[in-house]
């Protein structure tokens, strides 16, 4: 009995939205450590941006691959192992003794980070049969409040402590990782057959409404990472006040998480396809008056409206683009591979942009970059998630 309720969906569902958590922490309290470890390592700022490049191509690595790993092996064993390199790459990051090695450590992190969400993202849904839109949605909700939490670690810390709160979070997920050893049980190797791989891709790729959220989603998530990535940094070098900078980073994923759960509530009865592009646009200006506000209350406003603005564009292309292909969890892995892309250049480009023409021009440029995300959005625009898929190739 004890062991039925042990393997039993809902507590399976509790670690994975746990495991989620703790996952979302990790990019956040890496985005605030930036400035320490520069100057811990004794390397330039715009250098130690690189880390975000080593965790996206991790990132990249994993979210390709979790698809097919799972069509192979099942996915209770995928998930399992994915929290495991997560508690690998936080240990290898707690213990990097030299820029070279952070990197290494950074890729292994990124693996795991990536893997944790693409198996969350199928299999948090699974909990809401019929409403797979919501959970998409709700599923990046959770990861918010892990985000919001992972700026206020910092508080605690100093350059000399930045490490150890890295290893705090390993702990946490080897406890997450033992538990869902113990509960992951005998699956089959694979739940259904699953067509080749090569197959697979042709077929996803033929659809026009994939191709164009693909660009869509790396163009957007090379602007959010980037803006979260560097909103800390750009805080406390023109204020100096990290307690500013940790209000302003968590008070941006509070607004998103907020925004992501009130739209997975109205998702069916909001044609977000129509309302993600008026989103995008009107996240130009405000993008910039978040990241760039010397007055403390227009930043943080500036910052909460950026939240709310951009919450629903990541999980509303998926949503949205899953509900019109013949095979979603390819189309999720074929997303977030780019979604990974756009994360693994944009943060570094743009932190070389500002050290050299000034942080009012990079982030000038880098919001501008939601404008083609807009137009890509109203062209693939006009059905209502949940309408018919296209049929299979």
């Amino acid at each position: 009995m004890i062991e039925r309720v042990w393997r039993g969906r809902a507590l399976w569902q509790a670690l994975l939205a746990a495991s989620l958590i703790v996952d979302a922490v990790v990019p956040l309290l890496l985005a605030g450590s930036v400035p320490a470890v520069a100057h811990g390592l004794r390397v330039p700022l715009s250098q130690a941006g690189f880390v975000f490049s080593g965790e996206f191509a991790g990132f990249i690595l994993a979210v390709s691959s979790v698809g097919p790993l799972a069509g192979r092996w099942g996915w209770r064993p995928v998930a399992t192992s994915a929290v495991g390199v997560l508690a690998l790459g936080l240990w290898a990051l707690g213990w990097a003794w030299s820029f070279a090695a952070l990197l290494a450590a950074a890729l292994v992190l990124g693996l795991g980070v990536g893997a944790v969400q693409a198996v969350c993202l199928e299999l948090i849904p699974e909990g809401y049969p019929g409403r797979g839109d919501y959970g998409v949605l709700l599923s990046q909700a959770l990861y918010s409040v892990g985000a919001v939490l992972g700026p206020w670690l910092l508080l605690g810390g100093s350059v000399a402590h930045w490490a150890a709160h890295f290893r705090s979070l390993a702990a946490a997920a080897t406890v997450l990782f033992a538990l869902l050893v113990a509960g992951a049980g005998k699956r089959p190797a694979a739940d259904v057959p699953v067509p080749a791989l090569s197959r697979r891709w042709r077929a996803a790729l033929g659809s026009p409404v994939l191709r164009r959220s693909l660009v869509a989603i790396a163009l957007y998530d090379g602007v959010e990472v980037s803006f979260w990535g560097w909103l800390f940094t750009a805080v406390t070098r023109s204020q100096g006040s990290s307690l500013r900078g940790v209000l302003e980073l968590s008070t941006f994923w509070a607004a998103m998480g907020l925004g992501r759960y009130t739209l997975g509530r109205w998702s069916e009865r909001v044609d977000l396809a129509r309302v993600l592009p008026l989103q995008a646009l009107a996240a130009v200006p405000v993008l910039v008056v978040g990241l760039l506000s010397p007055s403390a209350v227009f930043g943080l406003v500036g910052v909460a409206a950026s939240g709310l603005l951009l919450s629903a564009i990541w999980p509303g292309i998926i949503a949205y683009t899953r509900t019109r292909v013949s095979d979603p969890p390819m189309a999720s892995s074929l997303l977030m591979t780019a979604s990974g892309l756009g994360g693994l250049w944009t943060p570094s480009v743009f932190g070389y942009a500002a050290a050299a023409f000034g942080w009012v021009t990079a982030a000038t440029l880098l919001s501008l970059l939601l404008v083609p995300v807009a137009g890509l959005l109203v062209v693939g625009g006009g059905h209502r998630l949940g309408s018919v898929r296209e049929p299979a190739a």
